[in-house]
């Protein structure tokens, strides 16, 4: 047989695995060592299988080459030895143990590909539900607004509720204020948004006056201030309705010198 005969007889594909009957190992060896042809087809075949081993996407270390071959029962490898050797002393890789080994290698790159999959997920997992929650939060502020607003509407509609303007007291002040005042319910809204920022521990508050006499029925909000309409305590028969300017702490008679604005019914 001549040297390319055998390499076109598939015998050496069988003789890297290992599968050929001794004597046709002995034959092909000497072959090889007789015709550079086959020896270099024999290496051809070898880096083949390596490469097959080797996937070109998945570097494989020595470390962990050793330990595979080991439980396989197959010699390691490194960076100077091959899978087959032509000494008849050295360990040859057999079909099986290759089969064994890329299963082996495919299970690596498979745990490893869906462990990533799953930190990807967990990520995209956290970020869905911290999105989740603001968009909730917006949601949930966004309809309380909405609420108010439909709420503070009705009652600008209403016929049972009596809009009194709270006019400023000195000519020097630009202030104003607005009432709504409901004599069935005796429900008492006031929309605020005339009446500039009092300072720093500084509030408005509201009096009815019934029979002459100061009533206090609340202080401003300050977080409402320039948001709609604010409610006070319920009042039944008033007269008027005045804002002064006091201390965050409510006061139990007005300080008629820093008197804002007022008005009748």
């Amino acid at each position: 047989m001549t040297p390319h005969e055998l390499i076109n007889s598939g015998l050496l594909e069988l003789y890297v695995s290992g599968t050929l009957p001794e004597a046709d190992n002995v034959l092909i060896s000497k072959m090889a060592d007789e015709y550079s042809i086959v020896h270099e087809e024999i290496k051809r075949i070898e880096n083949s299988i390596i490469a097959a081993l080797e996937n070109e996407n998945y570097t494989i270390s020595n470390q962990a080459k050793n330990k595979i071959f080991e439980t396989i029962k197959v010699m390691p490898l490194n960076d100077e030895t091959k899978i087959v050797s032509f000494n008849k002393n050295r360990n040859i890789i057999n079909w099986a143990a290759a089969a064994m080994f890329l299963l082996l290698i495919g299970a690596s790159i498979f745990i490893t590909i869906l462990s990533k999959q799953k930190n990807q997920l967990a990520v995209q997992k956290t970020q869905a539900e911290t999105d989740n929650e603001t968009l909730l939060s917006r949601n949930t502020f966004l309809q309380t607004a909405i609420n108010k607003a439909a709420n503070d509407l009705s009652i600008l509609r209403s016929h049972d509720f009596k809009k009194i303007m709270l006019m400023p007291v000195s000519s020097n002040n630009h202030e104003m204020a607005c009432v709504y005042w409901n004599p069935i319910t005796h429900q008492l809204f006031v929309d605020n948004c005339g009446l500039a920022n009092p300072g720093n521990g500084k509030t408005y508050q509201m009096w009815a006056i019934k029979n002459g006499k100061p009533i206090n029925v609340g202080i401003f909000n300050k977080n409402m201030y320039n948001k709609g309409l604010q409610e006070f305590a319920s009042v039944d028969v008033v007269e008027s309705f005045a804002v002064t300017i006091e201390n965050q702490n409510q006061a139990t008679l007005p300080n008629l010198a820093t008197l804002q604005v007022a008005g009748k019914i």
